[in-house]
């Protein structure tokens, strides 16, 4: 009885972290409002990304890499930028649970990245539209 119950504790144990991991998608691009240019662009990102604690690790007129510390997790993105759409796509990561599912085709993370990515999208659009109001006063 004892053994059996051990056994299932350490299954579960195993397991745990594979049940927080869901499918691995890139954020859809956000559009980038009428009337900005790659600078604009540029400070809205960094200023979107700053919001959440995200640290800079490179930038050229183009592309920004960036990295995110949550308590014991971390996240690095890529993100490529013109004047039109800002795309952001996953690079690695420490702790968030990072592999394939069990067939080999999907790539899965820890559910938590889905929320954080999201964010920071959002953050980065609305940058985006203030700047863009500013402009036009």
């Amino acid at each position: 009885m004892r053994r059996q119950l051990l056994l299932a504790l350490i299954l579960s144990a195993v397991s745990l972290p594979l049940l927080a991991a869901v499918p691995l998608v890139d954020p859809q691009p956000v559009a980038v409002p009428s009337g900005l240019d790659g600078k604009d662009v540029s400070r809205g990102i960094r200023t979107g990304l700053t919001q959440r604690g995200w640290i800079i690790n490179q930038e050229t007129p183009k592309d920004i890499e960036a990295t995110l510390i949550i308590r014991k997790h971390t996240v690095r993105i890529h993100i490529d930028y013109d004047t039109s759409h800002v795309a952001f796509k996953y690079v690695d990561s420490t702790n968030l649970d990072y592999g394939l599912s069990k067939d080999g085709q999907t790539r899965v993370i820890h559910k938590k990245y889905g929320a954080w990515m999201q964010n920071t999208v959002n953050d980065v659009s609305r940058a985006l539209q203030l700047i863009a109001i500013e402009k036009q006063k």
